[in-house]
C-alpha cells in the first residue's frame, strides 16, 4: 500500500474495542456517528454474504487480468503444456512397441501368440480377496465382543 501509494477507507462502527486504534499512514478510518439509529448505520453482512460477495468478485475478474498479474510478478510460462491425453497415447505406443519386441524374441511360428489386450487383462476374473459380508466386517472391528 506504502509503495502504490494506496489510500484506503475503513467504515467502523463505535464498538468500544474500536476506541484504540493505532495511527494507520494510507487507512482512512471513518465511525459512524455515535446516535444513529439501526436504519441509518451500515448494513451488517453475515459470513454467508460476504463469502457471496467474495465469489462474485473473484468470478468478475477475467482470465486476461490474472494472466497479467502473474507475469507482473515475474512468473513466465517455459513450456507449452501439452495437451491432454497426447502423454497417454504415447506410453500407450511405447507400451506396445516392448511388447510386440517380447512376442517377436519368444515366438513359435506353430504357437499362437496372446494378444496385448489378453495380456493385460488376463486376470481381471480373478478374486484376489474374500468378500466380506457385513457381519464379517463387524466380527472384525470389533472381535468376538458383540455376542
Amino acid at each position: 500500500m506504502k509503495a502504490q501509494k494506496r489510500k484506503i477507507v475503513l467504515f467502523v462502527d463505535n464498538c468500544t474495542a474500536h476506541n484504540n486504534m493505532p495511527e494507520l499512514d494510507y487507512v482512512k478510518l471513518l465511525y459512524s456517528p455515535a446516535n444513529t439509529t439501526k436504519e441509518k448505520k451500515i448494513p451488517e453482512i453475515n459470513i454467508l454474504q460476504a463469502m457471496k460477495f467474495a465469489r462474485k468478485a473473484w468470478f468478475s475478474v477475467s482470465k486476461t487480468t490474472i494472466s497479467n498479474c502473474f507475469k507482473k510478478a515475474g512468473f513466465k510460462v517455459t513450456e507449452v503444456p501439452e495437451p491432454e491425453g497426447s502423454r497417454e497415447e504415447e506410453e500407450n505406443c511405447e507400451t506396445l512397441a516392448e511388447w510386440n519386441q517380447i512376442t517377436a524374441c519368444s515366438s513359435n511360428e506353430n504357437e499362437q501368440q496372446p494378444t496385448f489386450e489378453y495380456f493385460v487383462n488376463m486376470d481381471d476374473d480373478v478374486l484376489v480377496s474374500e468378500e466380506l459380508t457385513d457381519n464379517d466386517i463387524v466380527s472384525a472391528c470389533f472381535g468376538d465382543r458383540r455376542r
